[in-house]
């Protein structure tokens, strides 16, 4: 099975598409949007069952998902603010993310 690593650096260049930090343990693969018939995070009992699921998705389709820091992907789910505090290059590229995600 192909890694989280492997994903980030063949499809998404190994940076969060919004601050462009490196890839590391807390990074996400964010959705831009959903299928009718996907499954969420919430549907598995563990991260690695959800991996392997969602894995396939991404490798089938790279350009329906985002690779994401912890953060950015927070702000994006409206969970987090800060915006204040971020670069203005950072700001457009969150804007952009969040724009080009469906709710």
């Amino acid at each position: 099975m192909i890694t989280r690593q492997e994903v980030a650096l063949k499809y998404y260049n190994g940076k969060c598409f919004v601050c462009e930090k490196k890839f590391g343990k807390y990074f996400q693969f964010h959705h831009l949007y959903y299928l009718e018939s996907e499954k969420k995070f919430s549907d598995f009992e563990k991260p690695e069952q959800y991996w392997e699921y969602v894995s396939k998705k991404i490798l089938d389709d790279p350009q329906r998902f985002l690779l994401l820091c912890r953060i950015c992907h927070s702000r994006i789910d409206r969970k987090r603010g800060g915006l204040s505090r971020m670069k203005k290059d950072k700001v457009v590229r969150l804007f952009l993310a969040t724009m080009r995600t469906e709710k």
